[in-house]
C-alpha cells in the first residue's frame, strides 16, 4: 500500500480487516497474521536494499526519519529528520552529546529518531543510518556491547509503533541529515528545530552542502 492511482491507504486495508469481524472472523488471528506478512515483506525489502545507493520517500502513512553525526571535539552533535511521502520535512531533532565515540554517536542519533518519533505518536516508521554497523545491530544481525544499550531501547521503543523498521542508505545519499547536523553542530543548536529556521539548501540527499 497504497496501490498506485486507486486512492487507497494503509488505514483502509485495516479498517477493511476490522470490520471483516462483523462478518464472524476472528479478527485477533487475522491481525496476527496480517502483521507478520507485512512485517516479512518489510524485512526482505530492507535486506535487498541496505547500502541503497539512492534516497527515496517513504510509503504513505509511513514517516522516514535520517540520522547522522558531526563529531568534533569532545563532543557529538546527532541529528534525526523525518521526513513524508511527500518528500516534506516534519521535524528535526538535534542533540548535543558529550563524548566523542562516532560509533555510539551513530547509535544515539537512532535512539534520538526513535524516542522523538514514539513521542509524536508515528505508527509507521522506517529509520535510515549510513552506518551499517548501527543497522546490523538493530536489526539483529550482529551484536556490539559498546552500543548495547542504545540498541536495547531502540527495540524497546519500537514495540509503541505499528510498525518499524530500519534500513542502512548509502553516505553518498544521507546527506540531508549530515548537512544539517554540521549546521547545528556550528549554531549550538539543541532539541526540536523549527524548519523554516534551518537554510532550505542544506536539505539535499545527494551532495555536502
Amino acid at each position: 500500500m497504497p496501490v498506485l492511482d486507486s486512492g487507497a491507504r494503509m488505514w483502509d486495508w485495516v479498517t477493511f480487516l476490522w470490520n471483516l469481524k462483523s462478518r464472524g472472523v476472528d479478527t485477533n488471528e487475522l491481525f496476527l497474521y496480517a502483521s507478520i506478512v507485512v512485517d516479512t515483506i518489510w524485512r526482505a525489502r530492507n535486506d535487498k536494499s541496505v547500502g541503497t545507493q539512492v534516497w527515496s520517500p517513504p510509503l504513505e502513512d509511513w514517516v522516514k526519519i535520517n540520522c547522522d553525526v558531526k563529531v568534533g571535539g569532545d563532543t557529538i552533535c546527532a541529528v534525526a529528520i523525518a521526513r513524508d511521502h511527500n518528500e516534506s520535512a516534519l521535524w528535526v531533532a538535534v542533540k548535543r552529546l558529550h563524548f566523542f565515540d562516532p560509533l555510539a554517536g551513530e547509535a544515539a542519533a537512532c535512539l534520538l529518531a526513535m524516542e522523538t518519533a514514539v513521542s509524536l505518536h508515528h505508527p509507521f516508521v522506517l529509520v535510515e543510518s549510513d552506518s551499517e554497523i548501527v543497522i546490523k545491530n538493530l536489526k539483529g544481525d550482529d551484536s556490539i556491547w559498546g552500543i548495547e544499550n542504545y540498541v536495547r531501547h531502540c527495540k524497546l521503543l519500537s514495540t509503541f509503533m505499528t510498525n518499524c523498521n530500519f534500513s542502512c542508505i548509502a553516505r553518498s545519499c544521507n546527506y540531508a541529515a549530515h548537512n544539517v547536523a554540521k549546521w547545528a553542530f556550528a549554531n549550538n543548536v539543541t532539541g526540536m528545530v523549527e524548519i523554516s529556521t534551518i537554510p532550505i539548501n542544506i536539505f539535499c540527499n545527494d551532495y555536502e552542502v
